[in-house]
């Protein structure tokens, strides 16, 4: 008796989840999805996928493109363990691929400590824009695309064209 009664105050919450969404006719019969989820599936839009990432070197990876002074170069500073780091590694990949004048790598911190010492980092995320061998700008803490877009800006205005 009680399993019947917890039955049916389960169907009775299904029932209207599914029918307090908008467009919603009637539970799905016979394993078939309600009318309203095929509606939406229909209307999926495909996405365009971003394909560049940014690069994960080494330290001495990153004094070889500093030495060579080649192209901007904007670094991600982060670690395995930082959730904030997380957050911004999809608008820095995305950065990879909207400017082709930039160099976009990473470097995780905890292989790196001699870096950390060199550029005095305090905070992850840290996003350091370096021109011709040295630093010129950075932001630390997990801030949003327009931020790091308007730092290239400044920093290197001539590699975003």
């Amino acid at each position: 008796m009680r399993s019947t009664i917890l039955l049916l105050v389960a169907y009775a919450a299904t029932a209207a989840a599914f029918t307090s969404v908008p467009g919603a006719s009637t539970l799905a019969v016979a394993g078939r999805r309600p009318l309203f989820a095929r509606r939406a599936a229909a209307s999926v839009e495909r996405r365009t996928v971003l394909t560049a990432k940014a690069t994960t070197i080494t330290e001495e990876e990153f004094e070889v493109m500093m030495e060579a002074k080649a192209k901007p170069i904007l670094v991600d500073f982060y670690a395995d363990w930082c959730g904030p780091c997380k957050l911004v590694e999809p608008f820095v990949n995305e950065m990879a691929e909207l400017y082709p004048g930039i160099d976009v790598v990473k470097i995780d911190i905890d292989s790196a400590r001699a870096l950390v010492k060199q550029y005095s980092l305090k905070g992850l995320p840290y996003l350091a824009v370096f021109k011709d061998g040295e630093k010129k700008g950075g932001i630390e803490g997990a801030i949003g695309k327009q931020k790091v877009v308007d730092l290239l800006k400044k920093q290197c205005p001539e590699a975003l064209k």
